[in-house]
């Protein structure tokens, strides 16, 4: 009988080695999954601020677009993107649908609302990097449009 048991012992010697190893490739990729939706959910919440901060701007009488661009621009300081891909937009009445990677043109350029009684929008978009080991790796887009009644 105790022969038995020290078989039984021996034969099993390495199972929890093999199980460590099947497991550890499974949870590495998933904290790295965490990891980069971390990553990305930041992106997309700066970019909204972004988008938002750009917005208030527009909209209050007086400010230029592209006052409301560079408010937008700067706003998105800090967040994790690549700052390189960057685009904005600033328009009245819908979302807009031209994108310039910098803020140009003259700051002393039109209120960008065409009345008092309609909306601005501005987007910001923006790519974000990652690479999850052994699976995937790339560039995703982060967009966010903001809109605020015009004053």
């Amino acid at each position: 009988m105790k022969g038995e048991q020290v078989d039984a012992r021996l034969r099993e010697r390495g199972a929890s080695a093999v199980e460590f190893a099947i497991l550890v490739p499974v949870l590495v990729m998933i904290v790295f999954g965490i990891v980069y939706f971390s990553i990305y959910f930041n992106a997309a919440q700066g970019t909204q601020a972004a988008a938002r901060e750009g917005a208030r701007l527009a909209s209050l009488r007086g400010t230029s677009a592209n006052a409301a661009c560079l408010a937008a621009r700067d706003a998105l300081a800090g967040v994790s993107v690549d700052e390189g891909s960057a685009t904005f937009g600033v328009a009245a009445g819908a979302a807009p649908t031209s994108f310039s990677s910098s803020c140009s043109g003259s700051s002393t350029s039109a209120y960008p609302c065409v009345s008092g009684t309609g909306n601005v929008f501005v987007t910001v978009r923006a790519d974000v990097t990652f690479a999850v080991p052994f699976v995937l790796s790339g560039a995703q887009t982060v967009s966010s449009t903001a809109r605020f009644r015009c004053e």
